[in-house]
């Protein structure tokens, strides 16, 4: 579906081959946006099905822009000084720029991609300068990297929490709360939430 998000709406990265970040999910009106836009193709490609595809894609994107409104209503719980997202790599970066919160990964946007030694202490200078609560795992990366970070702030007399786990790369299990896109949405944002506000 990446494939007809118009351009100027996609974050730039040197990461990929397609010189675009892939999480473009993360931000609810873009994904409401490419589902009606397929909605529109469907609907061109399959005409005896017009009608049914028409309905299920307004019914569809109004649930979508019900849960951005509940995500923009509990993202306003986060104190500013608190409104930095730094998860285990770098896919919340359309969450962020929708939602108006600063995002870190401790790696880049792509999970093989590793941090070194001096992006440990770079980073954890940044939270413990920032008083920054809370650190997110996902459900899709490895922790090892996130528990260097927390170690390093301990050193930096830091107690930082591990809040967690987001999902950043897919859905969750039928048992996880994130099994479809809207709840994976919700449970996100209210990982994000509880981990920052307090």
């Amino acid at each position: 579906m990446g494939d007809i998000v118009p351009e100027q709406r996609l974050r730039k990265t040197t990461e990929f081959g397609t010189d675009y970040d892939p999480h473009f999910w993360h931000d609810v009106n873009l994904f409401a946006m490419a589902i009606e836009l397929a909605g529109q193709e469907f609907s061109t490609k399959f005409p005896n099905s017009k009608n049914y595809i028409d309905s299920a894609t307004v019914s569809y994107t109004k649930s979508l822009y019900s849960i951005e409104s509940y995500v923009r209503s509990e993202m306003a719980k986060i104190p500013d000084s608190s409104r930095v997202l730094i998860t285990a790599h770098d896919a919340f970066g359309y969450y962020g720029k929708a939602f108006d919160i600063e995002v870190k990964g401790v790696q880049g946007i792509s999970t093989a991609s590793d941090i070194s030694i001096r992006g440990i202490t770079e980073l954890t200078d940044f939270i413990v300068s920032r008083n920054i609560p809370s650190i997110f795992v996902e459900n899709s990366v490895s922790e090892k990297n996130i528990n260097s970070v927390v170690e390093g702030c301990k050193s930096k007399g830091l107690t930082l929490k591990i809040g967690g786990p987001l999902f950043s790369d897919g859905l969750g299990d039928a048992q996880s709360g994130a099994e479809t896109y809207i709840n994976m949405i919700k449970k996100n944002t209210n990982t994000i939430v509880g981990g920052l506000s307090k």
